[in-house]
């Protein structure tokens, strides 16, 4: 492709993040999924700490979000109104 990416490599990076989110978004299931590794024990931190502050039941682990590829470098969030009726209302991450 136009990034020096091969299609097949793109569609099956499409098709984990689809299996994730259909098996609920967890953590547990994008780890089964893709194994252990650095980043994944970091975003683990960032959840284990949300829970501990007993945001637990707040928390969607969304693998396909994807927030200014030019500008973030790590895991990016976004934050929904408590119906989910509208577009993200704050979004972030790191860089």
């Amino acid at each position: 492709g136009a990034l020096g990416v091969a299609a097949a490599d793109v569609d099956a990076l499409a098709a984990v993040l689809r299996d994730a989110a259909d098996a609920g978004g967890s953590l547990a299931a994008l780890e089964a999924l893709i194994g252990d590794g650095p980043a994944l024990s970091n975003l683990r931190a960032l959840v284990d700490l949300a829970e501990a502050g007993g945001f637990g039941d707040w928390i969607v682990v969304d693998a396909s979000v994807v927030r200014g590829l030019a500008y973030y470098t790590g895991v990016v969030f976004e934050a929904f109104d408590r119906q989910g009726a509208l577009r993200a209302i704050a979004g972030g991450g790191r860089y």
